[in-house]
């Protein structure tokens, strides 16, 4: 079975686990590749007694400055690189943080454990072993080893946060209920809105380079779009690509709950006629506005009052590991020697940094 990127695409938008570093495991393999003579290293971070090098923020890049892996992260895929350097450095410094506290806590992810996640993965979408290694590849990752460590750790990391921070996550069914009133008036009604969009969408067989250029193209109709020198269904016609463009780029009116997470939380956070920055989809990247919108008889009040609890724990929740990172970074000796990249040398010798 052919593997497309539209795929890869649901594939990270499904991902429990988040674009996240490797970690102590991947400081080894820097390590030990630097004393191979593959690379010269340079330390960048000391987290305690452990190292950061060059090496592995390049690593984590790989991982997470790919377009597609960017842009699934929430990037546009064409982020800056010392941005990017800084932002891995960064994410390494918090992994390394809760992967001790893992230590401390003897908490450990049995092998069993890793083998049902990616079984689970691959059930998911349907895809054999050696669809899954195409998939991993595509979203920056070396092989299926490297993504399994990965997840190794990021369920780690998981456990570590449910049991540091799962006590401070709290939703009370009164803030339920208040939020529930404003939005939907009590119970009686719903908002709706008339969405229409410029569709790109991506190939199957499409390269990390063709995934670039989509994404120029796609920024530029963006800007043309901004400018509003032309209507926005005009520009539908002239650009999009899928079978709404023939319409405007009307694609009809959707109430919270029914587009795919990505399009939902940009559409409903635009004023009507406004125009959105690139948004990427399992089918490709959209240019979305808003042409009007209405309210109409509340369908289903217990799965409207279930999605704010969820809305409201996932801002708990970002919130409690935002402050227990905060707290592990208090506590610990970190020392960042450059938050930029150096150029590597070749020659096989150890750098000053690594002797």
């Amino acid at each position: 079975m052919s593997i497309n990127k539209s795929a890869v695409l649901l594939f990270a938008a499904a991902l429990a686990i988040s674009f996240s570093a490797v970690g102590l495991e991947q400081a080894a393999e820097g390590s030990k590749a630097a004393s191979q003579g593959f690379v010269v290293d340079t330390v960048v971070a000391t987290v305690g007694t452990d190292v950061i090098t060059q090496y592995d923020v390049k690593k984590r890049m790989q991982i997470t400055s790919t377009p597609l892996a960017s842009i699934m992260a929430g990037g546009t895929g064409m982020e800056d690189e010392s941005a990017q350097f800084k932002q891995a450095l960064d994410d390494l410094i918090s992994d390394m943080l809760v992967l001790k506290e893992a230590r401390k806590s003897g908490i450990t992810v049995p092998r069993e454990e890793v083998d049902a996640h990616v079984d689970q993965l691959k059930k998911r979408n349907n895809w054999t072993d050696s669809d899954f290694a195409v998939a991993v590849g595509m979203l920056g990752f070396e092989g299926v080893d490297a993504y399994r460590a990965h997840a190794s750790n990021e369920l780690l990391k998981s456990k570590v946060l449910r049991m540091k921070i799962g006590g401070r996550i709290s939703v009370s069914d009164r803030e339920v209920q208040e939020i529930f009133d404003a939005r939907y008036e009590g119970g009686k009604t719903e908002e709706e809105i008339h969405l229409a969009h410029i569709a790109i969408p991506i190939p199957d067989d499409v390269t990390d380079d063709g995934i670039k250029d989509l994404l120029r193209q796609a920024s530029e109709i963006r800007k043309i779009a901004a400018r509003g020198d032309k209507p926005f269904d005009e520009l539908a016609r002239t650009f999009g690509r899928d079978s709404t463009a023939a319409r405007g780029g009307d694609v009809g009116w959707f109430p919270v709950g029914r587009l795919q997470p990505s399009l939902e939380e940009a559409a409903f956070g635009l004023r009507d006629g406004e125009i959105s920055d690139v948004v990427q989809s399992s089918f490709g990247f959209h240019i979305l506005t808003v042409l009007e919108r209405r309210r109409v008889p509340l369908r289903d009040a217990d799965e409207a009052r279930r999605r704010i609890k969820w809305e409201l724990s996932e801002v708990a929740f970002q919130k409690g590991y935002k402050d227990f990172v905060m707290e592990l970074r208090r506590s610990a000796r970190i020392n960042v020697m450059s938050a930029v990249a150096r150029p590597a040398a070749t020659d096989g010798k150890a750098s000053p940094d690594r002797q």
